[in-house]
Protein backbone atom coordinates (compact mmCIF):
# COMPACT_ATOMS: atom_id res chain seq x y z
CA UNK A 1 0.00 0.00 0.00
CA UNK A 2 1.25 3.22 -0.91
CA UNK A 3 2.30 5.93 1.83
CA UNK A 4 1.97 9.84 0.86
CA UNK A 5 5.38 11.51 0.66
CA UNK A 6 6.28 14.62 2.10
CA UNK A 7 7.45 16.42 -0.75
CA UNK A 8 9.56 19.85 1.44
CA UNK A 9 11.07 17.38 3.34
CA UNK A 10 11.69 14.08 1.05
CA UNK A 11 12.29 12.66 -2.07
CA UNK A 12 11.22 9.34 -2.53
CA UNK A 13 11.12 6.69 -5.03
CA UNK A 14 8.68 4.23 -5.52
CA UNK A 15 8.59 0.86 -7.54
CA UNK A 16 5.91 -0.72 -8.92
CA UNK A 17 6.40 -3.57 -11.39
CA UNK A 18 9.24 -1.53 -12.98
CA UNK A 19 7.91 1.69 -12.70
CA UNK A 20 9.28 4.26 -10.11
CA UNK A 21 8.70 7.68 -9.20
CA UNK A 22 9.74 10.49 -7.84
CA UNK A 23 8.12 14.41 -6.84
CA UNK A 24 9.04 17.71 -5.76
CA UNK A 25 7.72 21.67 -5.94
CA UNK A 26 8.94 22.97 -8.72
CA UNK A 27 7.40 26.57 -7.70
CA UNK A 28 5.50 28.23 -4.49
CA UNK A 29 1.69 28.74 -5.09
CA UNK A 30 1.16 31.88 -8.18
CA UNK A 31 -2.19 33.26 -8.50
CA UNK A 32 -3.59 34.18 -11.30
CA UNK A 33 -5.91 37.23 -11.97
CA UNK A 34 -8.39 35.16 -10.32
CA UNK A 35 -8.58 36.46 -6.78
CA UNK A 36 -10.59 33.95 -5.47
CA UNK A 37 -8.94 33.66 -1.84
CA UNK A 38 -6.99 30.15 -1.05
CA UNK A 39 -5.72 28.35 -3.88
CA UNK A 40 -5.54 24.77 -3.69
CA UNK A 41 -2.37 23.10 -2.92
CA UNK A 42 -0.84 19.60 -3.85
CA UNK A 43 0.67 17.76 -0.75
CA UNK A 44 2.12 15.09 -2.51
CA UNK A 45 2.63 12.50 -5.20
CA UNK A 46 2.53 9.06 -4.80
CA UNK A 47 2.01 5.62 -6.73
CA UNK A 48 -0.38 2.88 -6.04
CA UNK A 49 1.50 -0.69 -5.74
CA UNK A 50 0.71 -2.84 -9.25
CA UNK A 51 0.94 -6.35 -9.85
CA UNK A 52 4.35 -7.68 -11.12
CA UNK A 53 5.15 -7.63 -14.98
CA UNK A 54 2.06 -4.89 -15.63
CA UNK A 55 3.07 -1.74 -17.59
CA UNK A 56 0.16 0.48 -15.51
CA UNK A 57 1.31 3.09 -13.87
CA UNK A 58 -1.01 5.25 -11.12
CA UNK A 59 -0.02 8.55 -10.21
CA UNK A 60 -2.10 9.79 -7.20
CA UNK A 61 -2.39 13.37 -6.84
CA UNK A 62 -3.21 14.16 -3.14
CA UNK A 63 -4.20 17.75 -3.02
CA UNK A 64 -6.29 20.22 -0.58
CA UNK A 65 -8.50 23.11 -1.69
CA UNK A 66 -9.40 25.12 1.63
CA UNK A 67 -12.50 26.55 -0.71
CA UNK A 68 -13.30 23.60 -2.10
CA UNK A 69 -13.08 24.50 -5.77
CA UNK A 70 -10.60 22.64 -7.50
CA UNK A 71 -12.04 22.14 -10.68
CA UNK A 72 -8.97 20.65 -13.04
CA UNK A 73 -5.78 19.64 -13.04
CA UNK A 74 -3.63 20.19 -15.82
CA UNK A 75 -0.24 17.96 -16.52
CA UNK A 76 2.31 18.38 -19.31
CA UNK A 77 5.21 15.97 -20.17
CA UNK A 78 8.45 18.14 -19.39
CA UNK A 79 10.69 15.24 -20.73
CA UNK A 80 11.10 11.81 -22.18
CA UNK A 81 13.36 9.80 -22.56
CA UNK A 82 11.64 7.29 -24.77
CA UNK A 83 8.60 6.95 -26.51
CA UNK A 84 6.29 9.67 -26.78
CA UNK A 85 4.25 9.83 -23.79
CA UNK A 86 0.67 11.23 -23.69
CA UNK A 87 -0.29 12.85 -20.80
CA UNK A 88 -3.48 14.75 -20.17
CA UNK A 89 -5.03 16.82 -17.11
CA UNK A 90 -8.77 16.83 -16.51
CA UNK A 91 -11.86 17.66 -14.36
CA UNK A 92 -11.32 17.26 -10.41
CA UNK A 93 -14.36 15.37 -9.61
CA UNK A 94 -13.85 15.42 -5.90
CA UNK A 95 -16.72 16.95 -3.83
CA UNK A 96 -16.27 20.62 -2.16
CA UNK A 97 -16.22 18.67 1.29
CA UNK A 98 -13.53 16.03 -0.03
CA UNK A 99 -11.38 18.37 -1.37
CA UNK A 100 -11.25 20.71 1.49
CA UNK A 101 -10.59 17.54 4.07
CA UNK A 102 -7.71 16.50 1.76
CA UNK A 103 -8.51 14.62 -1.80
CA UNK A 104 -6.44 12.32 -4.64
CA UNK A 105 -6.54 12.44 -8.26
CA UNK A 106 -5.80 9.37 -9.94
CA UNK A 107 -5.03 8.62 -13.81
CA UNK A 108 -4.08 4.91 -15.07
CA UNK A 109 -1.29 5.33 -17.24
CA UNK A 110 0.48 2.73 -19.32
CA UNK A 111 4.05 2.60 -19.87
CA UNK A 112 4.50 0.66 -22.86
CA UNK A 113 7.59 -2.00 -23.90
CA UNK A 114 11.08 -0.42 -23.08
CA UNK A 115 13.15 1.49 -20.32
CA UNK A 116 12.70 4.97 -20.24
CA UNK A 117 12.01 7.99 -18.03
CA UNK A 118 8.73 10.59 -18.37
CA UNK A 119 9.02 14.35 -16.48
CA UNK A 120 5.70 15.47 -15.41
CA UNK A 121 5.02 19.06 -13.93
CA UNK A 122 1.62 18.89 -12.59
CA UNK A 123 -0.60 22.11 -11.12
CA UNK A 124 -4.50 22.57 -10.52
CA UNK A 125 -6.60 25.07 -10.95
CA UNK A 126 -9.90 26.10 -9.02
CA UNK A 127 -12.68 28.03 -10.08
CA UNK A 128 -11.07 31.05 -9.57
CA UNK A 129 -8.32 30.75 -12.24
CA UNK A 130 -5.97 30.39 -9.09
CA UNK A 131 -3.51 28.05 -9.52
CA UNK A 132 -1.58 25.87 -6.96
CA UNK A 133 1.81 25.19 -6.20
CA UNK A 134 3.53 23.51 -9.31
CA UNK A 135 4.69 19.73 -8.60
CA UNK A 136 6.98 18.02 -11.07
CA UNK A 137 7.47 14.05 -10.66
CA UNK A 138 9.44 11.24 -12.68
CA UNK A 139 7.71 8.09 -13.78
CA UNK A 140 10.14 5.12 -14.59
CA UNK A 141 8.92 3.20 -16.84
CA UNK A 142 10.62 -0.57 -16.91
CA UNK A 143 13.53 0.24 -14.89
CA UNK A 144 14.60 3.41 -16.83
Amino acid sequence: MSKPIVLFTSLAALVCAGCAAQSHDLAPASLSAGGGGQPPHIDAVTFKDQPSASDLVQPEIHFHAPNGDARLIRQEVVESTGPAFKLEGGPIEAPAAKQKAGAVYTKDLRCGPGAYRVKVRAYLVDRAGDHSNTVGYTIHCNGG
